[in-house]
């Protein structure tokens, strides 16, 4: 059972491809061997993958190279089956620095941590694992994942037609990260971690753009009112 949060705790969702780790997860070789499984020996033609879901990804493989997207669950099957590599010492996925400390630190100052990510819920605890990050101070059951959603707003409006009263952050490195938390009428801190600039991160409607979860993590704290944690995490970092 999930405890109650305090009034003053804040619901932070976590990207992970970009935000959490390093900006590598396997990039657009996953879907293209995902979809080679159910199509082998079609010529697939390339998706910009950065941002989207899963679902959404795969459905794009699929309709770009003429194959049925009624075919997506069949290759998601497929693209979980590829991500217990992530659990190998030879495709380890890294940790970006401070992203343990800051996801400790809010946690034990009363936040709740979980995910919002385009990653399908066994991709992303693969991913994760792999990476060396604590899981445990993750809420699995108050994350959200892009299994079954096309878009990543559809993701978001999850978020918040379960939570309708509640004070929900999303933290992520892309601009689709924004769109998707304005959609749902959720604030959105960016991390210039991934392949986007500050400048496209601010225009996507962030209220804040931090560098790093190291020199970022001050003014993280500061923005989820838990500062004191925080830059306790930050100096363990340094």
């Amino acid at each position: 059972m999930t405890a109650t949060p305090s009034p003053q705790s804040v619901l932070v969702l976590w990207d992970i491809d970009g935000t959490l780790l390093e900006p590598a997860g396997g990039g657009n070789a996953d879907y293209e061997a995902a979809v080679a499984v159910v199509h082998p020996g079609v010529e697939l033609q390339p998706v910009h993958t950065h941002g989207k879901t899963d679902r959404q990804n795969v459905e794009e493989y699929l309709s770009g190279s003429g194959l049925p997207v009624g075919d997506a669950p069949l290759v998601l099957e497929q693209l979980d089956v590829i991500s217990h590599k992530y659990l190998l010492d030879g495709s380890r996925l890294a940790a970006l620095p401070g992203a343990n400390e800051a996801l400790h630190a809010l946690r034990e100052a009363g936040h709740v941590n979980g995910l919002l990510t385009g990653n399908t819920p066994a991709r992303a605890i693969n991913k994760l694992t792999g990476a060396g990050i604590s899981v445990g101070d993750i809420t699995w059951q108050e994350s959200f994942f892009g299994s079954n959603a096309s878009t990543r707003p559809a993701v978001t409006a999850a978020a918040r037609l379960r939570f309708p009263e509640r004070r929900i952050v999303i933290v992520g490195d892309t601009p689709l990260d924004g769109d998707a938390a304005a959609a749902a009428d959720l604030e959105f801190i960016a991390v210039a971690t991934g392949v986007y600039d500050a400048d496209s991160l601010w225009a996507s409607g962030a209220v804040s753009v931090l560098p790093d979860l190291v020199s970022g993590a001050e003014e993280l704290g500061r923005l989820l009112g838990a500062a004191a944690a925080v830059e306790v995490a930050a100096e363990v970092v340094r």
